[in-house]
């Protein structure tokens, strides 16, 4: 008699087992599953860099599934430790392609535990390259372990040991509507960031915690961040400080400072773990250009403006128009001005043929004699000035 029950248990137990088949994935419905059950996921194995904050845990090994056409996040399998026996987590944010973030619960020991979570956002097409931000938050004890990983191709088999906990869907428990506009951002100095956001939503916002990533997963983490709370509608000017002037965050990876020859990831989070990512500069073959301060008429044929350069390369222009609202235009298909990452430079837009006008370099189309010089004793009168770059990118501004 007691052989058949041991027989019984044994089929009750493969029985089981074969339960729950998701892709890449066997797992125990309900996980954290009985000690005998190991979920096995066929996944990347990705290099990582890791920082907890008060010294909270480790991070052991990361991997991730590569997405498919169509599928925006993934799974995200962390081994990790706690320093505290009970570490309570309560949260994940990430910044990646599609940058999932919400909540859950799971408990972490100073053991080595598996953490499974539907946090990964990698490209469909694989890049070496690319780096994503993991943020997990802890409620008891306080603090974070951030980590970046790289979307690297490295196929294997990771069996899970115990415990684990696999996180099938994360929750988020606000019922706000939360929208922020990113406007520009601006270097004062490699450790000083000027950022422009504007509340588009119906609730108040109030960041607790930022991140700066720069485009080698090297993190800035600032967890404790007493800023101003963005109330919906006009726009707010935030700063964001990293390295020397920010002795409170702490670094993951190598020390960088802001240029803008590079691109940079800024994530805002809230204490109920709302988040808002933004992407600084621009990709290669982008150009983004701010027109900067007041402009004016040193003359009646000459209009100066200073821009700057917010984008990774340098914009190299090849012409200017000058139009009136009567549709009267002047080309300077000759003029050649080069503006460098970060720069600001003053620019003399000259038309006419008068003394100061660009003289034969300009061509004019439109009415004869209606626009030889600008009207600049009328509020009123608007002239658009174009300029085109070598990419053939065009900036307008209105003077």
């Amino acid at each position: 008699m007691k052989l058949l029950r041991k027989i019984l248990l044994i089929i009750l137990v493969a029985s089981v087992a074969s339960v729950g088949t998701v892709t890449g994935l066997v797992f125990a419905p309900g996980s954290p599953g009985l000690p005998y059950l190991s979920p096995t996921y066929q996944a990347e194995k990705a290099s990582f860099q890791s920082q907890s904050s008060n010294n909270l845990g480790t991070v052991y090994e990361v991997w991730y599934i590569q997405p498919k056409s169509g599928e925006l996040n993934t799974t995200l399998i962390v081994a990790l430790s706690s320093n505290s026996p009970n570490t309570h987590f309560y949260g994940v944010s990430t910044a990646g392609v599609n940058s999932p973030y919400g909540n859950f619960s799971a408990t972490v020991g100073t053991g080595k535990t598996w953490l499974v979570l539907p946090a990964a956002s990698c490209p469909v097409t694989p890049d070496p390259t690319y780096s994503e931000l993991v943020v997990l938050h802890a409620d008891s004890p306080v603090g974070s372990i951030v980590f970046t990983f790289k979307c690297t191709q490295n196929p294997g088999t990771v069996v899970l040991g115990n415990p684990h906990t696999v996180i099938q869907q994360l929750a988020h428990t606000t019922t706000c509507t939360y929208n922020l506009f990113w406007d520009t951002v601006t270097y004062v100095n490699g450790n000083n960031a000027t950022v422009w956001v504007h509340n588009m939503g119906g609730c108040n916002i109030t960041p607790t915690s930022y991140y700066v990533m720069d485009m080698q997963g090297n993190v800035y983490s600032q967890y404790s961040w007493t800023t101003t709370t963005i109330p919906p509608g006009p726009g707010v000017r935030m700063t964001v400080l990293i390295g020397a002037a920010c002795t409170s965050c702490s670094l993951t990876g190598n020390a960088f400072t802001f240029q803008y020859a590079n691109r940079y990831v800024i994530l805002f989070v809230m204490g109920n773990n709302v988040q808002f990512q933004h992407t600084t500069g621009t990709p290669a073959g982008y150009e983004s250009l701010s027109f900067v301060g007041a402009y004016a008429f040193p003359s009646n044929t000459n209009v100066t403006f200073s821009v700057q350069n917010l984008g990774s390369a340098t914009i190299n222009f090849l012409s200017y128009s000058v139009n009136d609202s009567s549709g009267n235009y002047w080309f300077n298909n000759v003029w050649t001005t080069a503006v460098t990452p970060g720069s600001t430079v003053t620019l003399n837009i000259a038309i006419g043929s008068g003394p100061g006008g660009c003289g034969s370099a300009c061509t004019y189309t439109g009415t004869p004699g209606a626009f030889n010089t600008f009207n600049t004793f009328s509020n009123t009168v608007r002239y658009t000035v174009k300029l085109v770059s070598v990419n053939n990118n065009t900036f307008s501004i209105q003077v």
